[in-house]
């Protein structure tokens, strides 16, 4: 894991992604119990924003290891000199190796002409009891020197234990105090046209999913999620996160197979103190954010608009199969076109049934275009004359059965609707369409 995040974290070109569960125990109370690996990936976490910048070479060694390189801010490759202050203060070594029967040798690492003759610090090391930050038990001191042509010498040998399986050293040059080696975005223009353009802005940020699924309901309001990070505001920005990713905060329906904040039928309801979601009210969320872009960090909030399934009040519907592109879809020569089941594709709630296409008007007035871009699926464009304040199969845009809704209505060679059971041995009525009839329905059942 720590070998992992130390490429991820000094890799060019990337936006890396930490994730909650593996800095804090996923199934106690959040952020309450640090993880295991929690002193190396915050380490790395730190380095990356003080660090890292500039070119990188990532070069195989042997069969057993491999060696990542960022020569500095300013500095494109090994035989630059480097265009800014922090050139020579700046950039990182990663030597990691997967063979934990290596023996003790020497690597050369090319640091650079413009790290020629520099001090660099052993920020993690390897050892048979696990990593150390300070060389204690590392067979690399504390300080090494490159030569005057930049090359960083390390012995490396293989350890087995919970840490590391093989190898694992990072080196950073060593100053005093502290710096900063990220980009700001206003200094870097993107490449008109282009979604995504490489550039050392974008290679600054950092994003932190701040979640996890296995994470336990609080107990108290103290351990809501919102308010643990609004407390710890200022560590997420010490530990050099751009961009934090929060989960969803929605209140899930009753039928939800989940309670994180996925598949909601109320869009409008993100808990209060009465009734909170598994992360808090929507008042302490408000406070979270604020506190973050306090800090300094942008807030990314988790929302996924098709998760529905499984709502809490079934229909009829009928069914296509299609594929990606609204196509009808043949699967072993077998088509499913305009059939008949019942889903739970039924439900809402107040907030829902209140502000549900309230602004409309003013979203029609801002952004036409939505109003214009036509459904893959049905070709129409959205109404924008249409409240939606109950959600409904006919707003869906489709929907995964996911074993939920198949087969509970299932017709016939002979034309008649067979009434199987939901799966679970549970057998339930519902409302049928008019164009079935009751006794249709109901026919040959015990043959099924």
């Amino acid at each position: 894991m720590p070998a992992q995040y130390a490429l991820l974290l000094s890799n060019k070109d990337t936006v890396p992604q930490v994730y909650y569960g593996d800095l804090y125990k996923e199934t106690d109370q959040y952020m309450k119990t640090k993880s295991m690996y929690y002193d190396a990936i915050t380490t790395l976490m730190k380095a990356r924003g003080e660090f890292v910048n500039g070119g990188q070479t990532m070069t195989k060694v042997n069969d057993n290891l491999i060696t990542s390189v960022r020569y500095g801010k300013g500095v494109a490759d090994a035989s630059s000199n480097g265009t800014d202050p922090l050139s020579r203060t700046t950039g990182m070594a990663v030597i990691a190796g997967n063979n934990p029967s290596m023996k003790e040798q020497i690597v050369a690492i090319n640091m650079g002409l413009a790290h020629a003759n520099e001090q660099y610090r052993n920020l993690i090391d390897s050892t048979a009891d696990g990593l150390t930050y300070n060389s204690n038990g590392s067979v690399n001191p504390s300080v090494l020197t490159t030569d005057s042509k930049g090359i960083l010498r390390v012995t490396v040998k293989g350890y087995s234990n919970p840490y590391v399986s093989g190898y694992l050293s990072v080196w950073v040059p060593l100053i005093n105090g502290t710096q900063n080696a990220r980009t700001s975005a206003q200094k870097v223009r993107n490449v008109p046209g282009k979604v995504f353009t490489s550039n050392a802005a974008l290679d600054s940020h950092m994003i932190y999913e701040d979640f996890s699924l296995f994470q336990p309901e609080p107990t108290t309001v103290n351990e809501h999620a919102y308010n643990v990070i609004k407390d710890n505001a200022a560590l997420f920005n010490q530990l050099g996160i751009t961009d934090f990713w929060m989960a969803p905060s929605y209140t899930p329906f009753n039928m939800s197979r989940y309670n994180e904040g996925y598949a909601m039928t109320d869009r409008y309801n993100l808990g209060t103190a009465e009734n909170p979601t598994k992360y808090g009210s929507g008042e302490e969320l408000s406070n979270a954010i604020a506190a973050l872009h306090q800090a300094g960090l942008k807030v990314q909030e988790d929302l996924v608009m098709n998760q529905m399934i499984g709502f809490s009040t079934q229909e009829a519907v009928t069914v296509t199969r299609v594929d990606r592109d609204a196509k009808q879809l043949s699967v072993d020569g077998q088509t499913f076109a305009d059939q008949i089941y019942f889903g739970y594709t039924r439900g809402g709630g107040q907030g829902q049934q209140d502000y549900g296409g309230k602004y409309l008007a003013e979203l029609k007035q801002k952004y036409p275009d939505l109003f214009t871009t036509k459904a893959a699926s049905t070709g129409v464009a959205p109404d924008p004359n249409t409240r939606i304040t109950e959600w409904s199969a006919k707003y869906e845009n489709g929907t995964s059965l996911q074993n939920i809704g198949i087969g509970l209505a299932v017709k016939m060679p002979n034309g008649y609707y067979a009434y199987l059971n939901d799966g679970n041995n549970k057998t339930f009525a519902t409302t049928l369409p008019d164009a079935i009839s009751s006794a249709d329905y109901y026919a040959n059942q015990e043959n099924i």
